[in-house]
């Protein structure tokens, strides 16, 4: 049976975690990324009574240590609204390519906030054996969006391509910092409710976050057979060929998973490690 304190430090750990990303998690992101399982409402009486004690701040729906924290994060969630009501139209013309299955804002922005000079960073989910081409596809139409100064199509960056049926994170990165993207992730487009697939896919998110749920009946993966196959066509091939040249020739960082483009220029679990 867990104790006031073992709460405590679970809540801590949360608001410690953005406190490395310069903001306040809401009432409701604490609750979910708690490292134990615990009701909503024992959950409610419990920062109540830590704000009582003055162990932790509550104000305006969200929790830190410091109100200067609070402020600053109430500044860029406004910040961030405002630019996701310009972004969301533009993101929503992505969706016409017909080998792109879902789009999903990531990084800060997915949690409304946004810092003045952030780029928006983007996670796709394509077809099976179109991953490469439909990355073409994406930066064609983003580099016509922007030679239009359509705002904010400049500040797009597309850091992470998964194809159906590949959808499970790679073991080495399966930590804190990936599962906190995952579930944080704001779905722009979302074809055949991929995204339920996505996350059933990777359901040792729960072992951080036990008190997620992940819908585990009527999951079905849409990929058909040819879809699953490892084996690409010509024109796939082609697609590779030439964005793996321009990415070593910019000095571009990628790594290329079973399915999967990853390309975080800074992976922050390491220096997340270290801050908790």
């Amino acid at each position: 049976m867990k104790i006031k304190s073992d709460y405590f430090n679970s809540i801590s750990k949360v608001i410690t975690y953005y406190e490395f990303f310069g903001y306040a998690p809401s009432i409701s992101e604490t609750h979910k990324f708690l490292n134990c399982n615990i009701p909503k409402p024992k959950f409610l009486q419990l920062i109540k009574g830590f704000a009582k004690k003055k162990k932790i701040i509550v104000s305006n729906n969200r929790i830190a240590f410091s109100s200067k924290i609070i402020k600053r994060s109430l500044d860029q969630e406004f910040r961030a609204n405002r630019l996701l009501k310009q972004a969301k139209p533009l993101l929503k013309l992505f969706s016409f390519i017909p080998t792109l299955r879902l789009i999903g804002i990531s990084g800060s922005l997915s949690m409304n906030q946004l810092k003045k000079n952030d780029d928006f960073d983007l996670f796709v989910i394509t077809k099976g054996r179109y991953i490469w081409m439909t990355r073409f596809a994406v930066l064609v139409l983003k580099k016509f969006l922007s030679y239009l100064m359509i705002y904010p199509a400049g500040r797009l960056c597309f850091n992470l391509f998964f194809s159906q049926p590949f959808l499970t994170v790679p073991k080495n990165k399966q930590n804190l910092y990936i599962g906190h993207e995952i579930l944080q992730l704001k779905i722009i487009t979302d074809k055949d409710k991929i995204y339920d697939d996505f996350l059933y896919s990777n359901k040792w998110i729960k072992k951080f976050f036990p008190n997620v749920h992940i819908i585990t009946d009527k999951i079905k993966n849409n990929a058909s057979f040819s879809e699953r196959s490892i084996h690409t066509h010509g024109v796939e091939l082609l697609a590779r060929k030439i964005q793996i040249w321009w990415l070593k020739k910019t000095g571009y960082r990628y790594k290329e998973h079973l399915g999967q483009i990853w390309l975080f220029q800074e992976d922050f679990q390491d220096r997340i490690k270290k801050f908790l």
